[in-house]
């Protein structure tokens, strides 16, 4: 998008989550001879305030110099740039599972595993435990082909855990809000916990999924409880954490980190205010 001349960001205003577009301005456009360009032969078209929900169509304060030709040629790569910076901001997948396949049964105790692939930083981490077994029935878990599976026997209480960013590896997570999680199906009431580390400090907590079929659950970011300075911008360590009920059995096809909702809600409001901008203009 860079060679196209195009440039976005997201970043954090007033603990709101921001869209900044930069488009570049074509030589005929009109300039102020009394303000200075915010930067040469660019100006910021579109951003979302630190009220959620609107976006703000600016150029500078001469924005009355424009004129409607010089618009209509920025509103095409403006929803191109948009466009493109949704893409690729819009979610960050941990593991959706169709990498690094892995099966294992217990009756007791406890299995370690380490598995390799496309997850977030190329490793996951799998540990399962039994916790109680009383009818010594088996106790599986079945990762690949787009699911993780845990099917727990009769009775049986096990607990899984998925560790991601094993090792050196660092993301920035300063642009996301929430853990979503896209379940195949959870046959019973059970409990979660996460964890999100980095060099300074910590965010754990909890949270409790409802039984259901094909369904999206959230864990935001500002439910938990951070320990030291937790540095969103250099997670090195995450965690999550699933206990079933008893005889509980469960499908989940996806991890992935998103931005809050409210700020996609305002990059089309923003979209719709340029184009009457530039219709009123006509």
């Amino acid at each position: 998008m860079q060679a196209l001349g195009f440039s976005c960001r997201w970043a954090q205003s007033h603990g709101y989550l921001v869209l900044l577009i930069r488009v570049p301005v074509p030589e005929d456009a009109p300039r102020s001879n009394t303000t200075p360009p915010l930067r040469p032969k660019t100006r910021i078209f579109a951003y979302a305030n630190e009220k959620p929900g609107t976006l703000i169509a600016v150029s500078n304060p001469q924005t009355s110099e424009m004129g409607v030709r010089t618009m209509r040629k920025t509103l095409l790569g403006l929803g191109l740039a948009i466009s493109l910076c949704v893409s690729a901001n819009a979610s960050l997948t941990i593991d959706d599972f169709t990498t690094g396949a892995y099966s294992v049964s217990l009756i007791t105790g406890v299995n370690s595993s380490l598995q390799s692939g496309s997850m977030l930083g190329g490793f996951r981490r799998t540990i399962l435990q039994v916790l109680s077994n009383p009818l010594n029935r088996p106790v599986v878990l079945d990762i690949g082909s787009g699911l993780s599976v845990l099917d727990n026997g009769s009775l049986a209480q096990s607990q899984l855990t998925l560790i991601y960013l094993i090792g050196t590896t660092t993301v920035d997570l300063s642009g996301y809000d929430r853990l979503r999680l896209h379940f195949v199906g959870n046959d019973l009431p059970m409990n979660m916990q996460v964890a999100f580390y980095s060099p300074t400090g910590q965010a754990m907590g909890t949270s409790a999924v409802a039984p259901g079929v094909s369904f999206q659950h959230d864990i935001l970011f500002s439910s938990l409880t951070t320990f030291g300075t937790m540095d969103w911008s250099q997670v090195n360590y995450i965690s999550v954490r699933f206990e079933p009920s008893p005889g509980g059995d469960f499908a989940l096809g996806q991890l992935e980190i998103v931005p809050e909702p409210a700020s996609l809600i305002a990059l089309a409001t923003g979209i719709v205010s340029l184009v009457s901008y530039a219709r009123r203009r006509k």
